[in-house]
């Protein structure tokens, strides 16, 4: 899927609306909670292409650290509100996350990349942009 300049202006835009807000946020201390460039009208633009952490927020889940205590994670106030007063079905992140791993490793390893990652979508955007 390709988006047309037009539209691509206008994500790259609102990643530098979101960057600033978090700059902004940060040096006052505060918390900052903002839509995703890539949301129009409460819609993904990239609905059918986007990453595992999009697919996966707001779902309640498990996570279990080797050594440590499971973590359960609720979902978020609107998947709440939608499904709340269904029961709970298990869903156990830690196989997803593990193959994840080996996955980032394989390509680290490939492409002998060291340094950390650790980007908003808004970086990543903005970064591929410049």
């Amino acid at each position: 899927m390709a988006l047309s300049v037009k539209m691509q202006d206008q994500v790259k835009s609102r990643a530098i609306t979101v960057m600033d807000a978090i700059a902004k946020a940060h040096d006052n201390q505060e918390a900052v909670r903002l839509m995703c460039p890539l949301n129009v009208d409460t819609r993904c633009m990239l609905y059918a292409y986007r990453p595992m952490i999009c697919r996966l927020h707001g779902i309640p889940h498990e996570l279990k650290k080797p050594g440590q205590p499971g973590i359960m994670g609720p979902g978020c106030d609107t998947f709440d509100r939608r499904c709340g007063h269904k029961p709970y079905i298990p869903f156990d992140r830690t196989p997803v996350y593990r193959d994840m791993a080996k996955l980032e490793q394989a390509v680290r390893q490939a492409t002998r990349f060291r340094d950390k990652i650790r980007m908003t979508v808004s970086e990543m955007i903005l970064d591929f942009h410049s």
